[in-house]
């Protein structure tokens, strides 16, 4: 499934139907809860709402980073964000229907703000400014990556 199919609401919420707060990860460190929030504080940052974020990796490997985006390749298990630390921040959503409901937003902001900035690129702090379409590309393989590490994949 393209990247712009998977990255819709009634899409993802057929995966999400899957996920329980009781679900435990293959991997890693965070719940259910902290996992959706996870996710939506991404798309929130592809959709410029928290302002732009600092790039991280040097200038000089910034295109053979966003290689990876038009591959098959897939990220890595507990793989660090520098952005999160070491451990994950706990859950604002005090339910699982109420992340999913954060998240299922998100995408629907994510997918409005490139349809009235169809030009715009936004920061991503490890592969530098994306477009649309690099940022349905990464928020796939992003998605893919938890859906897998909750076994709702």
């Amino acid at each position: 499934m393209d990247a712009a199919t998977f990255l819709t609401p009634a899409t993802l919420d057929n995966y999400l139907s899957r996920l329980h707060e009781n679900t435990l990860p293959e991997w890693g460190k965070m719940n259910a809860l902290q996992m959706l929030e996870h996710l939506g504080v991404g798309l929130a940052f592809s959709s410029n709402k928290h302002g732009e974020l600092t790039v991280v990796t040097p200038p000089d490997k910034i295109a053979r980073y966003k290689q990876f985006l038009y591959s098959e390749m897939e990220m890595q298990h507990s793989l660090p964000s520098p952005l999160q630390g070491d451990e994950p921040p706990s859950p604002r959503a005090v339910s699982i229907a109420m992340a999913r409901q954060y998240l299922l937003e998100e995408i629907d902001d994510f997918n409005v703000y490139f349809q009235q900035h169809p030009a715009a690129t936004t920061v991503h702090h490890i592969f530098g400014k994306l477009n649309y379409e690099e940022w349905q590309l990464f928020h796939r393989k992003h998605f893919l990556h938890h859906f897998k590490q909750f076994g709702i994949l």
